[in-house]
Protein backbone atom coordinates (compact mmCIF):
# COMPACT_ATOMS: atom_id res chain seq x y z
CA UNK A 1 0.00 0.00 0.00
CA UNK A 2 2.80 2.37 0.87
CA UNK A 3 4.16 1.96 -2.55
CA UNK A 4 0.99 3.38 -4.03
CA UNK A 5 1.55 6.77 -2.10
CA UNK A 6 5.15 6.94 -3.11
CA UNK A 7 6.03 6.41 0.70
CA UNK A 8 8.13 3.70 0.21
CA UNK A 9 10.85 4.01 2.90
CA UNK A 10 9.34 5.74 5.28
CA UNK A 11 9.29 5.18 9.00
CA UNK A 12 6.56 3.71 10.45
CA UNK A 13 6.32 6.33 13.40
CA UNK A 14 6.12 9.20 10.97
CA UNK A 15 2.93 8.20 9.80
CA UNK A 16 -0.05 6.26 10.49
CA UNK A 17 -2.40 4.30 8.42
CA UNK A 18 -5.99 5.60 8.37
CA UNK A 19 -9.39 5.31 7.06
CA UNK A 20 -10.01 8.18 4.50
CA UNK A 21 -14.14 8.12 5.61
CA UNK A 22 -14.68 6.68 8.88
CA UNK A 23 -16.70 3.42 9.19
CA UNK A 24 -18.68 5.66 11.93
CA UNK A 25 -19.38 7.75 8.91
CA UNK A 26 -20.47 4.87 6.39
CA UNK A 27 -16.95 4.58 5.44
CA UNK A 28 -15.44 1.03 4.70
CA UNK A 29 -13.02 -1.15 5.84
CA UNK A 30 -11.66 -2.10 2.53
CA UNK A 31 -8.04 -1.22 1.71
CA UNK A 32 -9.19 1.15 -1.11
CA UNK A 33 -10.55 3.70 1.77
CA UNK A 34 -7.30 3.54 3.84
CA UNK A 35 -4.34 6.07 3.23
CA UNK A 36 -0.86 6.93 5.41
CA UNK A 37 -1.25 10.21 6.55
CA UNK A 38 2.08 11.92 7.72
CA UNK A 39 2.55 13.41 11.10
CA UNK A 40 4.86 16.00 10.03
CA UNK A 41 2.69 17.78 7.05
CA UNK A 42 1.69 21.55 7.67
CA UNK A 43 -1.56 21.60 7.55
CA UNK A 44 -3.66 18.20 6.70
CA UNK A 45 -2.02 15.61 9.26
CA UNK A 46 -2.77 13.16 10.93
CA UNK A 47 -3.33 14.74 14.21
CA UNK A 48 -5.36 17.13 12.42
CA UNK A 49 -7.27 14.53 11.07
CA UNK A 50 -7.85 12.41 14.27
CA UNK A 51 -9.59 15.93 15.92
CA UNK A 52 -11.70 15.89 13.05
CA UNK A 53 -12.78 12.48 12.84
CA UNK A 54 -13.91 13.18 16.58
CA UNK A 55 -15.85 16.33 15.59
CA UNK A 56 -17.47 14.89 12.93
CA UNK A 57 -19.53 12.01 14.20
CA UNK A 58 -20.92 14.27 16.84
CA UNK A 59 -21.86 17.22 14.31
CA UNK A 60 -23.53 14.49 11.84
CA UNK A 61 -25.63 13.30 15.30
CA UNK A 62 -26.57 16.68 16.45
CA UNK A 63 -27.32 17.69 13.30
CA UNK A 64 -31.39 17.48 12.37
CA UNK A 65 -32.19 15.09 9.66
CA UNK A 66 -33.23 16.29 6.10
CA UNK A 67 -34.73 12.47 4.96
Amino acid sequence: MLHDYRMDGIANEEYELDYLITPELGGSSDRRNLWPERYGSRVWNARVKDELEGLLPRSCAAAPSIW
